[in-house]
C-alpha cells in the first residue's frame, strides 16, 4: 500500500496477506462485509469494460451489495448479457454501449447513468486493452489504441466523474491499474498503466477537498479471465511456449503460489466504494503476491 496522506508511506505486499487470508489488515472488514448484502444499498455505481472479464466480476459485486450497477462496454452483446445476469440475481442495472477513447462518448454516458439511475457514486474504470508486442515493432497505431483507451480513456472516465461528485459533494472513484513492472513486450500497455497510477495520485489530492475519493487497485493476474489467456495466448505466439506454459511460469514467481480471483478484486472495489466508511483517498493495491 501506498497511501499519500503527506505523512506515510508505508509498503506492504497486501496479497502477501491477502483479503482471504487471516492475517490481513482488512479482515475485520471484509468479514464483517461476507454475508451482508445490502453495503452498497441505494448506491449507483458505473462500471466501464465490465461486460466481460474483471470487469463483469465486479459489476456483479457491487449489485450483490446491493448498488444499482451501470455495465459499460465496448460491445454491447456483452454489456446487455452482464446487465441481464444482474437484473435475474434481483439488481438493478441498465448496459451502454461506449468506447472510451472517444472522449465525445463519455458525458453523454454519464448523463444517461444519472437520468436512468438517478445518481452516481462509485465509478470504477476497469476497462483496459493489452497487446503483446516488441518495443521495436510498436506502430503508431499500437501506441494510439491502447494508450488511447488505458491512459486517455481512464483520465476522461475520470473527468467527467470528477466534476459530477464535486457538485453532489461526496464520490468514489476507482481505477484499475497495473503497477510499475517493465514489460518489454507490452511497452505501451505498462507506459500507459504507469500513468494511470500517476493521474491517481493526482486527482486523489485535486479531489479531496470536495470529499472525492480517488484510490487505485492493481489486481496483477487475475484467475480465468479473457486478458489472462490473451496474455498466455500471445507468449504462446510470440515466444514459441506451449499453451499455459506462460502462465504456469506467473503463477511459479508469485510467493503465495497462485493468482488472485475475480471475488477477491471485487471485494476490494466494495471496501473503497464504501462512503462514509474509508478514509482512503489515495491508496494502492496490489494483489498479486508480488513485493
Amino acid at each position: 500500500m501506498r497511501a499519500l496522506a503527506g505523512r506515510q508511506e508505508p509498503c506492504i505486499n497486501q496479497s502477501g496477506v491477502g483479503i482471504s487470508q487471516g492475517d490481513s489488515i482488512f479482515t475485520p472488514l471484509i468479514s464483517e462485509m461476507e454475508g451482508k448484502s445490502v453495503l452498497l444499498e441505494g448506491k449507483v455505481a458505473v462500471v466501464t469494460g465490465s461486460g466481460q472479464g474483471l470487469g463483469r466480476g465486479i459489476a456483479l459485486r457491487l449489485a450483490s451489495e446491493g448498488a444499482a450497477v451501470a455495465v459499460l462496454d465496448i460491445d454491447g452483446e456483452y454489456a446487455k448479457a452482464t446487465a441481464e445476469d444482474i437484473r435475474k440475481r434481483g439488481g438493478k442495472s441498465f448496459p451502454l454501449t461506449m468506447d472510451v477513447s472517444k472522449v465525445a462518448e463519455i458525458q453523454p454516458a454519464l448523463d444517461r447513468v444519472v437520468k436512468e439511475l438517478g445518481a452516481l457514486d462509485v465509478w470504477v474504470n476497469n476497462v483496459g486493452v493489452l497487446q503483446t508486442k516488441a518495443m521495436l515493432e510498436l506502430s503508431e497505431e499500437d501506441w494510439d489504441q491502447v494508450v488511447g483507451t488505458n491512459a486517455k480513456g481512464t483520465f476522461f472516465c475520470l473527468q467527467a466523474a470528477a466534476r459530477w461528485m464535486e457538485k453532489q459533494g461526496e464520490g468514489v472513484i476507482i481505477n484499475i491499474t497495473s503497477g510499475q513492472r517493465a514489460r518489454p513486450m507490452a511497452t505501451h500497455y505498462a507506459s500507459s498503466k504507469m500513468a494511470v497510477d500517476s493521474m491517481t495520485k493526482c486527482a486523489a489530492l485535486a479531489m479531496a477537498p470536495y470529499n472525492v475519493r480517488v484510490n487505485a487497485i492493481d489486481p496483477g493476474l487475475v484467475l480465468d479471465t479473457p486478458m489472462l489467456r490473451k496474455m498466455d495466448d500471445d507468449r504462446a505466439r510470440t515466444l514459441g511456449l506451449k499453451p499455459g506454459e506462460a502462465t504456469q511460469k506467473w503463477i511459479e514467481s508469485i510467493p503465495l503460489g497462485r493468482m488472485g480471483t475475480l471475488d477477491e478484486i471485487a471485494a476490494l472495489v466494495v471496501l473503497f466504494g464504501l462512503q462514509g466508511r474509508s478514509i482512503y483517498y489515495r491508496a494502492d493495491y496490489c494483489r498479486d503476491g508480488r513485493v
